[in-house]
């Protein structure tokens, strides 16, 4: 197997600076400060096709993605019943409000009076359809068992 050095490759690094001036150029014409519009983005959540929105638009593009997710994605994903896809967005809301940290499976499952079971199927699935990212706490194996 040959092994390749991406990092080093010249057309890669030609691309790279290709697509920083392609986002630059679109920045310009946002007729925006560059900053600004970065804290635009990073108040979205990140999402770059609320670069041009307002505020209520970009909430409501972000709530069509999770209702596209639910009803399309996930159940490509694992197949769940019509209260169950109440469930999820349920969760998804819940999780969305709180704290980074300031969560845990059986919180949530008291929260929504459902088992954790059934809590942690809904966050799996929904790391496999990449809503939601799983970050393990910095540390070893016993910090990660201590760690909600």
């Amino acid at each position: 197997m040959e092994e390749y050095d991406l990092f080093w490759d010249e057309e890669y690094i030609t691309e790279a600076i290709e697509c920083e001036s392609k986002v630059y150029d679109n920045l310009i014409l946002l007729n925006n400060d560059p900053k600004i519009e970065f804290e635009s983005f990073l108040k979205s959540y990140g999402f770059p096709f609320n670069f041009n929105f307002d505020e209520e638009n970009s909430y409501k593009k972000i709530f069509t993605v999770v209702e596209n997710l639910i009803e399309k994605d996930i159940p490509s994903v694992k197949s769940f019943n019509s209260s169950t896809k109440d469930v999820i967005r349920r969760i998804i809301f819940y999780i969305a409000l709180q704290k980074p940290g300031g969560t845990s499976n059986q919180k949530i499952a008291n929260y929504l009076s459902i088992s954790s079971t059934t809590v942690r199927e809904i966050l799996s699935v929904l790391e496999k359809t990449q809503l939601l990212f799983n970050v393990k706490p910095y540390g070893g194996p016993s910090k990660i068992l201590k760690k909600p």
